[in-house]
C-alpha cells in the first residue's frame, strides 16, 4: 500500500510541472521557459511584430532617461512599441483620438502625458467612429456616415499639427523616440512635424509597402534618415546625426 502510495507520489510530482508548465504557455500565449538559462536568455516584447525589440537594438537596453512621443499609441501596453521602454524609466507623450485610453494611460503609465486629439495638419476638429467591439476599427472620417451599426457610434474630437501639440506640453526638444501608427495617415503626420526644432534619434512608423522608396521613406531620406529595417509593418529610421 505504501509503495503504490509513493508511486503516487512521485507521478503527481511529474505532472504538476508539466501542467504549471501548460497553464503558463497558455496565460502568457507563448512558450514559458523552465529553466534559469532560458528565462535569463528571453525576450520580453509587447509590441505586435516585435518592434521595441529592435527599436532597443538601435536606442540601447541600459538607457532610462529616454524620451518618447507615440502618435496612435492605442492601449498603454497592448501592442505597444513603447511600453517596454517605459519600463525602463523612460517617459514621454501618448497620442490618441479615443477618449477611452486616457484612464487606462492614467492607470498603467502616469509618468506619461495622455493627448486626447487626432493629429492633423490644422487646428480644428474631425468626426471618429468608435467601434465597441472592435476598438482596432475605430477611424477618423471626413464626413459623418448616414448610418452606423449598433456596435459603432460617432463623436467629435480636436484635431491639432503634431509640433504645436509636443510644443504646448512637452518643453524638452529632445525626442529619442518618434513612434507612429495612424492607420496609412503617418507619411502627413511626419508632413506637419518641425524637424527644425526637434530632430528624434529614432522614428518607427508604419508602411505597408516592402520598398525602401516609398513616399514615406523618400520624406525621411530627405530629413536626414536612414531606414534601418523593415519589422511587421513598421519601417525604422535613424538619423544621421
Amino acid at each position: 500500500m505504501e509503495a503504490e502510495k509513493e508511486a503516487a507520489r512521485a507521478e503527481l510530482i511529474e505532472i504538476r510541472p508539466f501542467m504549471l508548465k501548460k497553464a503558463l504557455t497558455k496565460f502568457f500565449r507563448r512558450p514559458f521557459p523552465t529553466n534559469l538559462h532560458a528565462l535569463r536568455s528571453c525576450r520580453i516584447s509587447y509590441a505586435q511584430f516585435g518592434e521595441d525589440l529592435f527599436l532597443t537594438s538601435l536606442l540601447g537596453y541600459e538607457k532610462t532617461d529616454g524620451i518618447y512621443v507615440d502618435v496612435g499609441c492605442y492601449h498603454p501596453i497592448d501592442y505597444s512599441n513603447t511600453y517596454i521602454f517605459y519600463q525602463r524609466g523612460w517617459h514621454g507623450i501618448a497620442i490618441d483620438p479615443n477618449p477611452n485610453w486616457k484612464a487606462e494611460w492614467r492607470k498603467f503609465r502616469p509618468r506619461d502625458t495622455f493627448v486626447n486629439a487626432a493629429v492633423a495638419p490644422s487646428v480644428g476638429s474631425m468626426t471618429y467612429l468608435m467601434n465597441r467591439r472592435y476598438p482596432a476599427r475605430n477611424r477618423l472620417l471626413l464626413e459623418a456616415p448616414a448610418t452606423t451599426s449598433p456596435d459603432e457610434s460617432l463623436i467629435t474630437v480636436p484635431t491639432s499639427p503634431l509640433s504645436k501639440i509636443l510644443d504646448e506640453r512637452m518643453p524638452e526638444t529632445r525626442i529619442d523616440l518618434l513612434n507612429i501608427d495612424c492607420e496609412g495617415h503617418d507619411l502627413q503626420i511626419l508632413q506637419t512635424f518641425d524637424f527644425l526644432h526637434r530632430k528624434p534619434m529614432v522614428i518607427a512608423a508604419e508602411d505597408s509597402t516592402v520598398s525602401t522608396d516609398s513616399p514615406l521613406c523618400s520624406f525621411l531620406y530627405t530629413q536626414g534618415y536612414d531606414c534601418m529595417s523593415h519589422v511587421g509593418l513598421t519601417k525604422v529610421f535613424r538619423s544621421k546625426v
